[in-house]
C-alpha cells in the first residue's frame, strides 16, 4: 500500500505546473507575435486542457485504488482504469458510479447544473481536441481556450476533492 503523505499527488502538480506555463503564453502573448503562433498556442492549450483532465482523471483514481485495495482487485482495477481517455461527462458519471452512487449522483448533478453548462463546456473540449488533433478546421481562439481550461480544471478539482486517497 502507498501512503499519500500530500494531495494532489506530485504527478498532478507536474501536471498543473505544465499546462499553467501553456495558458499563461496564450493569456499574455508577446505584443508582437504573429497571429498564427497566437493561435497555434490556442490549439496546443485545448489538446493539453483536455489531456490534463484526461491524466488527471486516472491519477485520482489509480492514487485512490493504490491506497484502498490490495491483491487481485488492485490489479483488476488499474487494468481497467488505464482504458480512460477522451473524458466525456457520460463516461466519467458512469466510471465513478462504479466507485459510489451517491459520488456518481453528485458528478451528474455537477454536470447539469447550470442548464448543463459543465458538460457543454467538456464535450466541447473533446471535440475540439479532436478536431484539432485531426486536422479538422476547429475555429477555436484565445478566449475560449481559456474558459474550456476553467471548466476542465472545475471537473478536475472535484476528482481531486473526491478521489482524495489518505
Amino acid at each position: 500500500m502507498v501512503t499519500f503523505v500530500t494531495w494532489p499527488s506530485l504527478t498532478i502538480q507536474n501536471l498543473d505546473r505544465g499546462l499553467s506555463r501553456v495558458a499563461a503564453l496564450v493569456e499574455r502573448p508577446a505584443p508582437d507575435e504573429p497571429d498564427q503562433v497566437t493561435q497555434a498556442l490556442a490549439r496546443f492549450l485545448v489538446v493539453r486542457t483536455c489531456g490534463h483532465l484526461e491524466k488527471t482523471v486516472q491519477e485520482c483514481l489509480r492514487a485512490y485504488v493504490e491506497n484502498k485495495s490490495f491483491g487481485r482487485v488492485k490489479l483488476f482495477s488499474h487494468s481497467w482504469l488505464s482504458r480512460i481517455n477522451n473524458p466525456e461527462p457520460e463516461r466519467l458519471i458512469e466510471l465513478v458510479g462504479r466507485f459510489d452512487a451517491t459520488l456518481q449522483a453528485d458528478l451528474r448533478g455537477l454536470f447539469e447544473d447550470n442548464d448543463f453548462e459543465l458538460k457543454r463546456e467538456i464535450s466541447l473540449l473533446i471535440e475540439k481536441r479532436n478536431s484539432i488533433a485531426h486536422g479538422e478546421s476547429e475555429g477555436i481562439g484565445s478566449r475560449k481556450a481559456l474558459d474550456l481550461l476553467k471548466y476542465s480544471k472545475s471537473l478536475a478539482d472535484w476528482f481531486i476533492l473526491n478521489f482524495d486517497p489518505r
